[in-house]
């Protein structure tokens, strides 16, 4: 994991980390050009810390160090892309679960994060078109995480107390 780190930080120095208040930092609603421009890199970016790491589910563009209200995700069944430009996070369920997150920008580290079962959220797509869906299980936390960058919210700091340690030991597959 050192080593994954390493080729990281080396290789993709676009990607921001904790410590970095971009991080902690509120993002603009974009026009759809500069939206359509950010999730074509967000989506670089992405593709090639997974090409370097195997692992990586979401980023967010304050993660490259931009403040465009924008993320994309990784659906491994698929093998697919998809762009959120503009989110806007509708309703949520009173219902919680919680589970350990961490992420690209928090480098070896994770904790339980309590969020809603499912959201309902509006953007627009890559395709400059209207959506709303309804995500629930795995999909609303992923989407959940990748909207809060966009509030400057890292996951770390919806962590329970006491429960952020060191993921150095795990295997691949228990990171998203």
């Amino acid at each position: 994991m050192i080593k994954e780190v390493t080729e990281v930080i080396e290789n993709i120095p676009e990607l921001t980390h904790l410590g970095n208040q971009i991080l902690r930092t509120k993002c603009k609603e974009v026009s759809f050009e500069n939206g359509f421009k950010t999730a074509e890199k967000l989506t670089e970016t992405l593709k090639s810390y997974r090409k370097l790491t195997g692992i990586g589910a979401g980023l967010a563009a304050p993660q490259i160090g931009l403040l465009h209200r924008v993320f994309v995700t990784y659906d491994k069944k698929t093998d697919l892309y998809e762009a959120f430009i503009n989110p806007k996070l509708l309703e949520k369920s009173r219902t919680n679960n919680f589970y350990r997150e961490s992420c690209l920008s928090s480098r070896m580290l994770w904790g339980d994060v309590s969020r809603p079962n499912s959201i309902t959220l509006s953007w627009t797509n890559i395709n400059g078109k209207p959506v709303k869906e309804t995500f629930s299980s795995y999909k609303a936390r992923l989407v959940q995480h990748e909207y809060d960058h966009l509030q400057g919210i890292p996951c770390l700091d919806k962590a329970e107390v006491g429960t952020i340690e060191y993921c150095g030991d795990v295997k691949k597959e228990q990171i998203r």
